[in-house]
């Protein structure tokens, strides 16, 4: 059987822990089920494209699913996916997961990071805003922000583009808030909580303890004139795992 694979990009991950899998970058529409095809009985969904290009579908996980690969996600569109399909068999990890599951997110713009190209290795250019989020929170507890503070700029952020998320627009809110003081960007990295990160290597160490263990689905596959379309039919079409 093969071992475990993972897609992954921005969320960073040691080399130790990468070492585990075959890894691959961020899933897009496809990707799951050439990983199925490819005999993977372990597949990890961490990082995938959303916007230009097609994000990775729901049902080719379910086809997953039904073919015994046990899949599981956290961290980015991983979560996402496992909060959606969880009653499907999809296993979930983490905070993150937990928040979408129980509706207290909403928003795929949460997870969203602009990041660089591979050869960069996917190096994320701008914040997660559920990473903002959990690092002002950090800075509160530490009697470095007010809550009204903290509120004043999660509101900016959040209302921004996700790739608009980056320290400049931190250091632009900041300088609007005359309790803050000059050192709020340096003290925004020493405080920051990379909860993106913390899921997903939360998760790659469950799926290295754990056997091999497919939910045993209590519905069938449909196979439907666009699943076959889509995938079966003009299976060439899909790009290969890379």
């Amino acid at each position: 059987m093969k071992r475990a694979c993972i897609f992954i990009g921005p969320t960073r991950l040691d080399t130790q822990v990468r070492g585990a899998f075959d890894v691959y970058g961020p899933a897009s529409l496809g990707s799951v089920f050439r990983a199925t095809k490819r005999g993977y009985k372990k597949i990890i969904l961490i990082d995938g494209y959303f916007g230009n290009v097609p994000s990775v579908w729901h049902k080719e996980i379910l086809y997953a699913i039904s073919e015994g690969v046990d899949v599981s996600g956290a961290a980015s569109i991983g979560a996402l996916r496992a909060a959606e399909l969880f009653r499907f068999g999809m296993k979930g990890f983490g905070i993150i997961f937990r928040l979408y599951r129980r509706g207290i997110l909403t928003d795929d713009d949460e997870v969203c990071v602009l990041h660089s190209v591979r050869e960069l290795d996917f190096a994320p250019l701008s914040h997660a805003m559920i990473n903002v989020r959990f690092t002002l929170r950090r800075m509160h507890e530490a009697g470095y922000l007010t809550p009204a503070d903290a509120d004043a700029v999660c509101i900016h952020m959040k209302r921004l583009h996700f790739a608009d998320r980056t320290d400049e627009q931190l250091s632009k809110i900041a300088a609007t808030l005359p309790n803050v003081g000059n050192t709020f960007l340096s003290n925004f990295h020493e405080y920051y909580d990379d909860v993106k990160r913390r899921d997903a290597v939360g998760l790659c160490q469950q799926v290295m303890l754990m056997p091999h263990n497919p939910v045993i689905s209590d519905w069938n596959f449909p196979e439907t004139i666009h699943w076959k379309n889509q995938f079966e039919n003009q299976v060439s079409d899909i790009p290969d795992l890379a």
